[in-house]
């Protein structure tokens, strides 16, 4: 162990442009199979840009010499994206007694294109080798998904590796690292379990998110599953998995560009995202000055690049690549400068969009800025934000569906309080009805009625004078007759208008005693079956009996009937009871039940029954016509005083 320390300080402290060190496994690295499982290339990883489409044996001559630069720490090599080949080298030392064999790993899924050369320690090329995304599987040893060439050490041997890798105008961020064909494995078993579920996800987001904006028809929704789709995609290309889906020749079309431009698709929908936000749920949204069109800017941009790639090598495109960048760090400073305006208009809103986006938002700039040059965090800057992505979607699904339901109960709140004033007008409509009524009847009884009392006492007085005098009083006769009928029609009117003994009868007895007043017409018969209900309060009473008169008075104007039916009655362990009335007529005509031409009787029947929270049913054809009204028993529509008791 303290050998082992003292070495890697060595290495440390080397020189640049010394003799390359080699990387020595020693026995303590082994476990208890004698299975290298994985070893850092600490400080042994050596790199040179090709400036002159050198050979294999001229690059190993100039890493021998020394010419290379040493990769210091950590093997992470990274020059942000590159149109240059480069080139890497590796001494590996064998230091046990048994023979070895793992993988050497360049880890970047954005690799063009790497060749291995293998060289014994006298200089003999031995063997080589190609991968990357632009090689097919059939030319790899290892049917993977990852870019590596298998190794094997004999004892105490010492090999030398050297890769050629070209990141044609792609990322050049790349971890050096040796691993055995279980770490291999575990790695591709690792990398598939979090795939499935950062897809499933994504998918899932996507697709909430695009039936939101289906069915809201918001354009939040549609940026959500924008921005959701980005992470998706980046997701799938980062684990080689869109090459895979894509397949060999495809991929290659788009290999170069697809990272950099879904990255600042990604910034900017986040932040057309925010901004819709705000515009949706916000009480007033202050806006930057000429957002839109720089944000119009970028996505003319973003077409001009990917169009760009059929004219031009991607090689020619690493400027507008990397430009991508500096971009999404444009985006994400409006983003926050964005949200800052916002605070004192909206803090609730803000506060939400902000912590909900804060996560993504950091991991968003360490990727931005490793993929311009930065070794920190590499490989792993992705993988950190897809966790802020989806932690993002999280919260932000979350939020909306929480929106939506809350607004759902405003909604019906809003309507519940709605009807409840409506009813309220209702009943102060038809108590102003009443009251009218009411004062209608008094008027017509105390002034109309008191004058014709007085006339037709008058009259009587003139008859008897006639009768004692033996003069002619025909003529007066008629006009006593003419007066006491219309002192009954008064009568019948005033009661007709305001009946005064409704508080005091139930609604057999007032049904019975106008079924008595009706049939004196003589031209329907009126049959009439009130079965033992509840004893409802007065208002309910008054209300369902005019429903009642209402309908017969229908029945004797309009339906051309010879028959009537009266049923009123509660269904056993219901809560409501029923009112049935039917005739044998002629039936209403169609476009009055279409609502096209309603009368003033059709029209306070249904404010009626609406009152009375009621259900309005009518069945009418050219045999006749089935009117039933269903009234709730609810606490309110009940009497119990006792002058409420007599029951017939």
């Amino acid at each position: 162990m303290i050998f082992n320390l003292i070495f890697y300080w060595l290495i440390l402290v080397q020189i640049v442009g010394d003799r390359p060190v080699p990387h020595i496994i020693f026995e303590e690295e082994f476990d208890d199979n004698s299975t290298v499982h994985h070893t850092t290339l600490y400080g042994t990883v050596y790199y040179l840009k090709d400036s002159g489409s050198w050979s294999a044996v001229q690059a190993y001559q100039k890493l021998i010499n020394g010419q290379f630069t040493r990769i210091p720490k950590r093997a992470k090599f990274n020059q942000g994206y590159q149109s240059a080949d480069w080139w890497f080298g590796v001494i590996l030392e064998n230091a046990t007694e048994k023979e070895q064999s793992y993988s050497l790993v360049p880890f970047n899924a954005a690799i063009y294109k790497v060749d291995f050369f293998e060289f014994d320690d006298q200089g003999n090329l031995l063997e080589t080798d190609s991968d990357g995304y632009s090689v097919t599987y059939s030319l790899t040893k290892q049917n993977s998904r990852e870019d590596y060439a298998q190794v094997l050490l004999p004892p105490k041997s010492k090999k030398i590796f050297l890769m050629k890798i070209d990141y044609n105008g792609g990322r050049s961020g790349t971890v050096f690292f040796l691993a055995s064909d279980i770490v291999g494995s575990m790695y591709e078993s690792w990398a598939a379990y979090y795939l499935g579920h950062f897809t499933g996800i994504y998918s899932s987001a996507v697709g909430i998110s695009i039936l939101g904006f289906l069915f809201f028809k918001r354009r939040v929704y549609l940026y959500l599953s924008a921005y959701s789709f980005c992470g998706l995609i980046i997701g799938l290309d980062y684990d080689r998995m869109l090459w895979v889906m894509l397949g060999f020749e495809e991929y290659t079309l788009i290999g170069s560009w697809i990272f950099p431009v879904l990255i600042l698709l990604l910034t900017l929908f986040i932040l057309l995202f925010s901004i819709e936000i705000f515009k949706e749920f916000g009480n007033r949204v202050i806006e930057i000055p000429r957002l839109n069109l720089f944000i119009n800017a970028q996505l003319v941009f973003v077409i001009l690049l990917i169009g760009s790639h059929s004219f031009f090598e991607p090689k020619q495109l690493v400027f507008f690549h990397s430009l991508c960048h500096y971009l999404g760090f444009v985006n994400i400073g409006l983003f926050l400068v964005f949200c800052v305006l916002q605070v004192k208009a909206n803090p609730g809103l803000t506060a939400f969009v902000f912590f909900a986006k804060i996560i993504l938002i950091i991991n968003l700039l360490t990727v931005l800025y490793v993929h311009l040059g930065s070794t920190w965090l590499l490989p792993l800057e992705v993988y950190l934000m897809q966790f802020g992505l989806v932690l993002n979607l999280v919260l932000i699904i979350s939020g909306l569906f929480y929106n939506y339901f809350s607004s759902q109960e405003d909604k019906n709140r809003l309507i519940a309080e709605q009807s409840e004033t409506e009813k309220k007008i209702l009943k102060l409509s038809i108590d102003a009805q009443d009251i009218e009524r009411q004062r209608i009847a008094k008027d017509l009884h105390d002034d109309l009625g008191s004058n014709l009392s007085m006339i037709k006492l008058r009259t009587e007085m003139l008859l008897e004078d006639q009768s004692q005098q033996n003069g002619n009083s025909k003529s007066l006769q008629e006009i006593h007759q003419m007066l006491d009928g219309a002192c009954k029609d008064l009568r019948y009117i005033s009661h007709e208008l305001m009946p005064v003994d409704l508080s005091t009868k139930v609604m057999r007895t007032m049904v019975e005693e106008l079924v008595e007043k009706l049939s004196v017409q003589q031209k329907v018969i009126i049959h009439a079956q009130v079965d033992d209900i509840p004893i409802l309060s007065i208002d309910t009473k008054v209300n369902l009996f005019r429903i009642i008169k209402e309908l017969m008075n229908n029945v004797l104007k309009h339906a051309q009937a010879t028959e009537a039916n009266i049923r009123l009655f509660q269904v056993t362990d219901s809560d409501t009871i029923t009112l049935e009335i039917s005739d044998n007529g002629k039936g209403i005509p169609k476009e009055v039940l279409e609502g096209k031409s309603k009368g003033m009787g059709l029209k306070n029947l249904e404010k009626r029954v609406e009152y009375l929270k009621g259900k309005l049913d009518i069945q009418s054809s050219g045999l006749g016509t089935l009117i039933k009204v269903e009234i709730p028993l609810e606490s309110n529509q009940l009497a119990y005083e006792e002058n409420d008791t007599d029951r017939r």
